[in-house]
């Protein structure tokens, strides 16, 4: 077997608990504690920031080891918001079924139903049943497991209602209701464009407390981190002979992934595919290159981050520009990854 494929494997299982996860963590566990039935935490980072894993993660620490589901008790349940209507538009009746799935409804879960053939006429009974009829199923599910914690992961995802913001505003106030009438605690988990979707509602900003999973900024405190868990990547891969960290990468990394573990994880394990596919014998740079996304693809990347990031700095006296690229200084001793921005070529294009 090639050492690559256990490298692939080893970064997908690989759960880093780095600095801004780490907080992000306690800060979230301390304010759902603190936040009242009705109120919303909204939980939110870059994309690849490890959002999902942070509800998993907080869910057993509000969990605490105690087997409630045999006592037919949910204090925390999670819900994730698709787009699985028609076009990929998102259907509020379609999330209402999902999260009676969720909670394990005994009429309406379709998980509660294996055996195929009924499974099929049931589901075309779900299809027929009207969201009127759901919705107070759904309410009085939560109320009788005495939820106390909804999360909703991926909820950036009812910006493609099908009526578009005006739908979207609409179903979250339908989740902020949901919340009042059953006196738990709602959780919306997403990438920045939730920011914008949540904007949309008044109502819900003034019941919001702000989660926020930072990428490393180009400083000096957040790129000695980088560093570090670079150095913890380079055990899991074989370098060329003579390199002795992927620290000796660290501005094409740092440059390449906008600070965002996830990303640049994503981006290490594209390059164990090239040598993987060349039947090579080391990573070396020249894999990050073959691997690295096109200007057009990173554009797009920084202009979420950016949007979000502006959105939640508003007030703050930050700039994307001093925040993505390395930061421009007077003469001075030279530091880890401060230098001028290049352009690499990649992969042949220029």
């Amino acid at each position: 077997m090639h050492w690559a494929i256990k490298s692939i494997s080893d970064i997908k299982e690989l759960h880093l608990s780095h600095r801004n996860w780490n907080s992000a963590l306690s800060h979230a566990h301390s304010m759902l504690i603190a936040s009242a039935p009705g109120e919303v935490v909204c939980i939110t980072g870059p994309s690849r920031a490890g959002k999902s894993r942070l509800i998993d993660s907080l869910g057993k620490l509000l969990i605490c080891g105690n087997d409630f589901e045999n006592r037919g008790l949910m204090p925390v349940v999670k819900i994730l918001a698709t787009n699985c209507s028609v076009g990929g538009t998102f259907s509020s009746k379609a999330f209402t079924l999902r999260a009676l799935d969720a909670v394990k409804h005994p009429f309406y879960s379709e998980s509660t139903f294996d055996s195929a053939d009924w499974g099929a006429d049931f589901l075309k009974q779900l299809g027929r049943t009207p969201e009127t009829v759901l919705r107070p199923a759904l309410e009085k599910s939560f109320i009788h497991r005495k939820t106390m914690y909804v999360f909703i992961d991926e909820a950036q995802h009812v910006l493609y209602a099908r009526g578009g913001k005006k739908d979207a505003e609409a179903i979250l106030n339908s989740w902020k209701c949901l919340a009042q009438s059953t006196g738990a605690v709602l959780v919306l988990v997403g990438a920045y464009p939730l920011l914008d979707a949540i904007s949309l509602c008044p109502h819900l900003i003034g019941r919001r407390h702000q989660i926020h999973i930072p990428r490393y900024r180009a400083t000096d405190e957040d790129l000695k981190v980088f560093l570090e868990l670079l150095n913890s990547y380079s055990e899991l891969v074989t370098l060329e002979p003579g390199i002795k960290s992927l620290t000796e990468f660290s501005d094409l990394l740092y440059e390449g992934s906008f600070g965002c573990i996830g990303l640049l994880g994503a981006w290490i394990r594209e390059a164990l595919a090239f040598v993987l596919a060349r039947d090579d014998q080391f990573l070396t740079e020249g894999h990050f290159l073959m691997a690295h996304k096109i200007e057009k693809d990173r554009q797009m990347v920084a202009a979420e981050i950016k949007n979000g990031e502006d959105l939640l700095f508003a007030n703050e006296d930050i700039k994307f520009q001093d925040i993505v690229d390395t930061p421009k200084t007077k003469k001075r001793k030279k530091k880890p990854f401060v230098r001028n921005p290049r352009r690499h070529k990649i992969a042949g294009r220029k």
